[in-house]
């Protein structure tokens, strides 16, 4: 799977291709299949803002489907150590018409240079089905 990045100044852009040969025991709509994926991502720090923005698209041997995903969010600086992260996603599924919509809106706040607590709301909703809400909160350390 190869993957890129770039990180000049406040631009950093990457992106990633990935193919899947699927072939666990057991049951399961991919079993057997060869599954392709690829992603272009981007994003620019402004100080006061810093959007993203991304593409890709994922297709399985066994299935007329192709899923075509765009995320666009922003990252904002709250104070000297928090960031308020909103984020939406759109997937379409090519063949069966069906969409998938989600957006995110949350809060980061780091205690130090590794350690950092968060909360999370999401919201999803998929064509003909009936919509979803997550609330997550957490503490991540990076060793």
């Amino acid at each position: 799977m190869p993957i890129s990045f770039y990180f000049g100044g406040p631009l950093t852009l990457t992106g990633f291709y990935e193919r899947d040969q699927i072939s666990n025991p057991g049951a399961g709509s991919y079993l057997g299949t060869t599954k392709k994926d690829w992603m272009l991502l981007g994003a620019y720090d402004f100080g006061v803002v810093k959007p993203f923005v991304s593409y890709g698209q994922a297709k399985a041997d066994n299935s007329p489907n192709k899923a075509k995903t765009v995320q666009l969010g922003a990252s904002v600086p709250v104070g000297p150590a928090g960031k308020v992260l909103v984020e939406w996603v759109k997937i379409d599924l090519s063949q069966t018409k069906v969409d998938r919509k989600t957006y995110t809106v949350g809060y980061d706040h780091f205690l130090s240079k590794r350690t950092d607590v968060y909360a999370m709301f999401m919201g999803d909703k998929i064509t003909n089905q009936t919509s979803g809400t997550s609330f997550g909160v957490g503490i991540r350390h990076r060793f």
